[in-house]
C-alpha cells in the first residue's frame, strides 16, 4: 500500500511545476493523515468490541451456569440447601464413602457418583423427630453426588411426621419409612419403584399421593396405616404386588388411574371406609379377597373384567350385584358373607345349584330353595 502511494506521488510531481508540487504535497499528505486516522479509530472500535463480545460471552456463560446451578438445586426441605457441603467422614471402603450427615448413615459410590440414605446412627437410633432431613445431593471433595434412594429400613420405628423427597430419588426400598409417625406422604416422579412395606403399619398416615411416574408398588406398601383415607395411583404404575392396602381400614377415596390387569389379591381388604371405587377399563382380573370385608356398596362389572377371584368380594356390603356372561370364571366363595345382599342379577351360565353355593356360600338368605327358580334374589339374565 505504501510503495503504490510513493509511486503516485512521484508521478504527478513530473507532471506539475514546482509550486503545484508543494500543494499538491501538502493536500496528499493530510489526506494520508486522515486516512491513518481513519484506520486507528476503526482498529481501536474493533478491539473495544471484541472485548465487550467477549465480556457479553463471559456473562452469558456465568448466567447459564448459575441458571444451570438453579436448576440442579432443587430445593424441596425445611434446611437452608439441600446440598449437604460439610459432611462428617467417617471412613472409605474402596469406592464406598461413609458419612454422618444429621444423625444418618449416607453411602456414597465414587465409581457411579450416587449416594444412598442407609440407616440411622445408632446415637440417634430411636431420637429422630420431626421432618425428615433427606439431602437431595451431597458435596464431597468438590463432586456432587445426587442421593437416589432410601435403602432398607433406613427410618423405620423412628419419631419423624413428615417427609419430602426430592427429585433426584429413584427408589424407596423395603421398610424404609415402615412404624414411623407421618401423616402424609407425597412420592415424587422421579421415583420408579416404591419397595415392600416401606410404608406400611404408620397408624398417623391419612394421606398418600405418587405422582405421575412412579411404575412399580411393592407389597403392604401401605399395609396397617389405620389413618389412611385418601391415595392417588397415577396411570404410570405398571406392576403392582399383594396386600398393598390390606388393612386399611379408614380409606374411602382412591383415585384408581394405573392402567394395571390385575387387581392383586388382598389389595383392598379390610377397607371399611370404602362404598365404592371405579376401575379402568384395562383391568381383567380381581384378584383373591381383593375387595373382602370393605365397604363397598355397589361395583361395577366392566365387560373386560373376566375373572373373579377367591372371597373377591366376601363379606362385602353390596346390596345388590350385577354379574354379566362376559365374565368366565368366579372363584370359590367370591360373594360368601354378603349379609345386605338383596338382589343378585346373574347370567343364566351359573345357574347350578353346586356352582352358585361355590360362589355365594350356603347362605339361607340367599338360597332358600334348591330350586333356584324359586330363590327370588335371583335374577337370571342373559
Amino acid at each position: 500500500m505504501k510503495t503504490k502511494i510513493l509511486l503516485l506521488i512521484t508521478a504527478l510531481m513530473l507532471s506539475v511545476s514546482s509550486a503545484d508540487a508543494q500543494s499538491l504535497l501538502k493536500k496528499i499528505g493530510k489526506g494520508v493523515e486522515a486516512v491513518a486516522k481513519e484506520a486507528t479509530k476503526a482498529a481501536k472500535s474493533a478491539t473495544k468490541e471484541g472485548k465487550q463480545s467477549s465480556k457479553s460471552t463471559s456473562s452469558s456463560k456465568t448466567s447459564s451456569q448459575k441458571q444451570s446451578s438453579k436448576k440442579k438445586a432443587k430445593r424441596v426441605y425445611i434446611a437452608n440447601e439441600n446440598t449437604c457441603r460439610d459432611p462428617k467422614f467417617i471412613d472409605q471402603t474402596g469406592q464406598i464413602v461413609q458419612l454422618d450427615i444429621d444423625g444418618m448413615l449416607y453411602r456414597l459410590n465414587l465409581k457411579d457418583g450416587y449416594a444412598w440414605v442407609d440407616c440411622t446412627m445408632e446415637y440417634k437410633r430411636g431420637n429422630l423427630r420431626g421432618e425428615a432431613k433427606i439431602w437431595a445431593t451431597i458435596l464431597y471433595e468438590g463432586n456432587v453426588y445426587p442421593v437416589t434412594r432410601v435403602k432398607n429400613g433406613a427410618y423405620s420405628a423412628e419419631g419423624i411426621t413428615s417427609l419430602k423427597l426430592s427429585y433426584d430419588m429413584e427408589e424407596i426400598e423395603a421398610g424404609a419409612f415402615k412404624e414411623t409417625r407421618l401423616r402424609e406422604v407425597y412420592i415424587p416422579s422421579s421415583v420408579k419403584k416404591v419397595g415392600p412395606a416401606s410404608f406400611c403399619e404408620i397408624k398417623t398416615l391419612k394421606t398418600a399421593f405418587l405422582e405421575e411416574g412412579v411404575e412399580d408398588l411393592g407389597g403392604t406398601v401401605f399395609a396397617g396405616c389405620t389413618a389412611l383415607e385418601e391415595v392417588r395411583l397415577p396411570s404410570t404404575i405398571k406392576k403392582m404386588d399383594i396386600y398393598v392396602f390390606d388393612g386399611c381400614t379408614s380409606l374411602k377415596n382412591v383415585t384408581f388411574l394405573c392402567k394395571v390387569k390385575k387387581i392383586p389379591n388382598f389389595t383392598f381388604r379390610g377397607a371399611k371406609a370404602m362404598t365404592q371405587i371405579q376401575l379402568p377399563e384395562t383391568i381383567e382380573e380381581i384378584g383373591n379377597s381383593a375387595f373382602e370385608d370393605t365397604g363397598l356398596k355397589s361395583f361395577t362389572f366392566h365387560p373386560n373384567i373376566k375373572k373373579i377371584g377367591d372371597s373377591a368380594f366376601a363379606a362385602t356390603a353390596l346390596t345388590e350385584v350385577t354379574i354379566p356372561s362376559t365374565i368366565e370364571e368366579i372363584g370359590t366363595y367370591a360373594f360368601v358373607d354378603c349379609k345386605n345382599l338383596k338382589k343378585i342379577n346373574i347370567s343364566k351360565k351359573w345357574k347350578d345349584i353346586t356352582l352358585i353355593v361355590e360362589i355365594f356360600g350356603n347362605d339361607p338368605h340367599i338360597i332358600t330353595s334348591h330350586n333356584l327358580d324359586e330363590c327370588k334374589i335371583f335374577n337370571w339374565i342373559d
